[in-house]
């Protein structure tokens, strides 16, 4: 009986590991797009514990630039759901060489993070100028 007790309790112990754990999120800009004169993008976050936006002034073209300069991490629970949207103004240049801003606004892509077994994965959201990925790693 003892033995089964025993038993019961690490393979309860098992099972449940990374129930309820602490998620890395960072949301970080693709777009291409620094922040200079009237140019800019914002990123923003939200879910039930949070409501977060920035101001990034560069861009990560992968995850090994991502720096404060260009990004956020909050710490969010496992089964929250998050929303995330970038928006922003950027110049283009026609072909007789005449600079205009032109408006940006991602919608909101969303999805329910989740843990790993044994381990907390990191969550990111890559914001571009038509469209935000939110994957896990």
């Amino acid at each position: 009986m003892k033995k089964y007790l025993v038993s019961m309790i690490l393979l309860a112990s098992v099972l449940f590991c990374g129930c309820g754990q602490e998620l890395n999120v960072t949301v970080y800009n693709a777009s291409g797009i620094s922040s200079y004169s009237e140019q800019y993008v914002l990123i923003e976050l939200r879910s039930d514990h949070v409501d977060m936006w920035q101001t990034v002034d560069t861009y990560a073209k992968n995850e090994s630039e991502i720096d404060e300069n260009n990004s956020f991490t909050v710490k969010l629970k496992e089964n929250d759901t998050i929303y995330v949207e970038a928006e922003g103004e950027y110049y283009v240049e026609d072909s007789a060489g005449n600079t205009s801003l032109v408006e940006f606004d991602t919608g909101i892509s969303s999805a329910t993070i989740y843990g790993g077994f044994m381990e907390a994965p990191s969550w990111y959201a890559a914001c571009y100028k038509d469209g935000v990925t939110i994957y896990k790693k």
